[in-house]
């Protein structure tokens, strides 16, 4: 982590201030309006102004005004890597990635397959490059691409680069968001949405598309970071005065909180949203750690 981390840093990697923004006025959990919205943050982990609220209705916490559909590609164009590598001290990107990417892989494969998931039309939303995909087709079925007649992977991911990556290892690759995104009824035995439910703008749109595209007796994974597991590890933080704040147990809300995850969600607001959506969901090992993780059949 670097050693000091202000607003006017932040603002070099990202100009937040000026990015397009919308005020979702009701609570994407329980619809609540937002005159029952209770501020709970100013900034976030890296220093930008974003403001948070905690859903008085539900408890659920996420950012208001949230990044528009504008603002959030110019996040992801270029800006949201170079602040994670900054911020972790090394370089994350397609070819950086790859070997996390190929052990959580392996993970969830285990994972599904003591699950008896069989799924062999799978789609991966926000797959980044692919290596998560390929390494669950493999897991399951020993399968590599090509992919053999009625199994096939689809890889939906919004950034250009890691787009480029996964094309070597699906049958197609769509550079587009989750919520862009858009496939027939039934058409995946198998959908994941691995590491980026919280990122999204919307999470009841994309799991009511997800219901829809799920053929009968599919299944569906989900991960979350559980942000009071998080946020109650305590840690050193570092304030824009220069002064050094350590953190025993729960800190200030905002030390788990940054501009990327539009929700913070934990494994009750989680499961809210998978029954509301129509989901039965049964929590499961989640294949990272400080994560909780769901494996859901349509009710």
């Amino acid at each position: 982590m670097p050693e000091h981390w202000t607003a006017e840093r932040a603002r070099g990697f990202f100009d937040y201030e000026g990015a397009e923004k919308e005020h979702a006025n009701h609570c994407d959990l329980c619809g609540a309006y937002a005159t029952d919205f209770v501020p709970i943050a100013e900034r976030d982990r890296y220093g930008f102004h974003v403001r948070h609220v905690a859903c008085a209705g539900c408890g659920h916490v996420f950012q208001y005004p949230r990044l528009a559909p504008e603002g959030l590609r110019a996040l992801y164009a270029g800006p949201y890597r170079a602040l994670v590598s900054a911020w972790h001290g090394r370089e994350i990107n397609a070819q950086t990635l790859a070997p996390e990417q190929s052990m959580y892989g392996a993970r969830l494969a285990l994972i599904l397959g003591d699950a008896g998931v069989t799924g062999g039309r799978v789609l991966d939303l926000g797959g980044s490059t692919g290596v998560v995909a390929a390494r669950v087709a493999y897991g399951l079925h020993g399968d590599a691409p090509p992919f053999p007649e009625g199994r096939h992977v689809t890889v939906v991911e919004p950034g250009a680069a890691e787009a480029a990556a996964a094309i070597r290892r699906a049958d197609r690759v769509v550079v587009q968001s989750a919520e862009d995104f858009d496939a027939d009824p039934g058409s995946f035995d198998l959908i994941m949405l691995c590491q980026t439910v919280d990122h999204l703008r919307s999470i009841s749109a994309v799991l009511a598309k997800v219901r829809k595209w799920l053929a009968p007796g599919g299944r569906f994974f989900v991960d979350a970071v559980d942000w009071e597991r998080v946020r109650n590890k305590g840690g050193r933080f570092y304030l824009e005065d220069g002064t050094t704040l350590v953190c025993e147990g729960p800190g200030p809300n905002w030390t788990a909180l940054k501009i990327d995850h539009t929700y913070a969600l934990t494994g009750a607001t989680m499961r809210r949203y998978l029954e509301t959506a129509g989901f039965v969901a049964r929590e499961v090992e989640a294949p990272s750690e400080n994560h909780v993780a769901f494996l859901c059949e349509v009710a």
